[in-house]
């Protein structure tokens, strides 16, 4: 098997596990199960709600469209799974300045680091195949 194919298997795997627990994430705040209210003191937000919808929208949202298109071998499947690695990175900023740090914070930057490297070697690599619709 060639490298690139590895690549983006391990691309369209990273971003469906972004996805799959990002959902789970939401499924947890919305069942009650909320890290303490007193983390959001002092910051924009008096409740869970708009993060969960945050991380459900734009994190969850963006990865669970790019591995649909990573499977399909679909042209944007690149750049929305770069989008996607992006919005992680910027979400887990913000919890970083809400919240604090957490080892948890720290797997997920990890993971989002992994997810725009991935895409943007694989774009670099093959710069044309980004640009077909």
């Amino acid at each position: 098997m060639r490298v690139q194919h590895l690549e983006r298997k391990l691309l369209a795997l990273l971003d469906g596990f972004l996805g799959l627990t990002a959902l789970g994430g939401v499924l947890g705040l919305l069942l009650g199960y909320t890290p303490p209210i007193d983390r959001l003191q002092g910051s924009l937000f008096a409740s869970y709600t708009i993060p969960g919808l945050a991380l459900m929208l734009l994190v969850g949202g963006s990865a669970m469209v790019a591995t649909w298109l990573q499977s399909k071998r679909h042209p944007l499947g690149l750049q929305i799974s770069l989008v996607s690695g992006l919005m992680l990175m910027a979400f887990e900023a913000v919890e970083l300045l809400v919240v604090g740090y957490t080892w948890l914070l720290g797997c997920y930057v990890a993971v989002g680091l992994a997810i725009v490297a991935l895409s943007l070697r694989q774009q670099f690599r093959h710069p044309k195949e980004g640009r077909r619709v």
